[in-house]
This record gives structure tokens, C-alpha cells and sequence, in this order.
């Protein structure tokens, strides 16, 4: 996990061990969720690409990258004889449902601006 984290570069303090510490301390600790800051479009892709590069080489039916209309990372999981995706995380209906509901919202503030 190491090397995925140094590939995506997450912060520190995102980190499982991190939140573990946080969790570990007790009951007097008040917890509290790390709080994920974005990450630059840019930095995303270029991780997607590297992390599918990755996995290529190892002939892997999963490949990583990033959706163009949303920006959020997808994993596929593919049928290495028809090539038809199994899996999608996140799923393909998520997805459209957080474009029209983007279009929505956008709708709404432009009637009230």
C-alpha cells in the first residue's frame, strides 16, 4: 500500500495508520474524520495512468483511470476473453446520477443568480 500511496501522493495524515492512531488514543480523544482535500485533475490522471501501467504489466484485468465529464477515479474490472467490464467502481449508474444531479444544482443556482 505503500507504494500506491507515494504513486497517488496522499497526505500523511489521510493515511489508515494515521486515522488508527487517532482512533487508538482514547476514550477521552475526541475522533474525528480526516478531512480529504482535493487532489489536482492533473495529479489524478497522471496517477491513473501510472497505477495502469502498473497493472498491464502484470496482465491484470483491472485497469484505473479517470472519467472526463467527472473527474473521479474508475477501477474496471474486465473479461479478459470478450472484454466486457464485469465490475465498475464506482458503478456506472452512480456516476450519470452525480452528472444530473451536478446539472441540477447548476440549474437551481443559475435560476436563483
Amino acid at each position: 500500500m505503500e507504494g500506491i500511496n507515494q504513486i497517488i501522493k496522499i497526505p500523511a495524515a489521510l493515511s489508515r495508520e494515521a486515522v488508527k492512531a487517532k482512533q487508538t488514543r482514547g476514550p477521552e480523544a475526541q475522533v474525528t474524520a480526516p478531512v480529504a482535500h482535493p487532489v489536482p485533475a492533473e495529479d489524478l490522471k497522471q496517477a491513473a495512468a501510472e497505477v495502469d501501467k502498473l497493472l498491464e504489466k502484470q496482465h491484470s484485468d483491472l485497469s484505473v483511470s479517470v472519467d472526463e465529464s467527472s473527474g473521479t477515479l474508475v477501477v474496471r474490472i474486465t473479461d479478459n476473453t470478450t472484454g466486457e467490464v464485469v465490475k465498475q467502481i464506482p458503478p456506472e449508474q452512480l456516476m450519470e446520477a452525480n452528472v444530473s444531479m451536478n446539472k441540477i444544482v447548476g440549474l437551481l443556482m443559475d435560476d436563483q443568480g
